[in-house]
């Protein structure tokens, strides 16, 4: 990266163009977003590989996380609310459940903007009645639906409805 690729041009003055300089931090976050995928990637890999170890230092220092946890209620709570703390938290309980998925990025931006059931077509009554569908024996994704549709598995009478027409 040269000099010039920190300068960036921020408007027009009575014909004068104002450049401003990037900081470190904003070509950072930029050099992040155009090797998401690599991070990711990468981030996972680790994980996969210190997960005992991981586990070990959880084990090790229970006692210094329950006190954080209890000394930053407040702080947790707030992020817990937030659209970041709801999404990590929704995207974690569907790993938990085996859901398995190239882009769980892309995955939760469909299940946000759905509002009606992909087999009934009911419109969600709220986001408790709105579920993720996936198979239990591939992992694979299959629709967002109303708790109706996902519990009673509705979903299979209305794809052989749909396969007899």
């Amino acid at each position: 990266m040269g000099f010039s690729d920190k300068i960036v041009c921020v408007g027009d003055f009575f014909g004068i163009e104002l450049f401003v300089l990037k900081t470190g931090k904003e070509r950072n976050a930029e050099y992040r977003e155009e090797n998401k995928e690599k991070f990711n990637n990468r981030d996972k890999k680790y994980r996969e590989e210190n997960k005992e170890k991981n586990k070990l230092y959880r084990e090790k220092n229970k006692e210094k996380l329950k006190k954080y946890r209890e000394d930053n209620k407040e702080k947790i709570k707030e992020y817990n609310q937030s659209p970041q703390g709801k999404k990590t938290k929704i995207l974690s309980s569907w790993k938990c459940a085996g859901v398995l998925h190239d882009n769980f990025d892309e995955l939760y931006t469909i299940y946000l903007n759905c509002t009606n059931c992909m087999v009934c077509d009911k419109k969600f009554k709220n986001t408790r009645d709105r579920h993720l569908d996936h198979s239990h024996e591939t992992g694979l994704y299959r629709n967002v639906l109303c708790c109706a549709c996902n519990t009673r598995d509705n979903w299979i009478k209305v794809l052989k409805n749909k396969e007899l027409k």
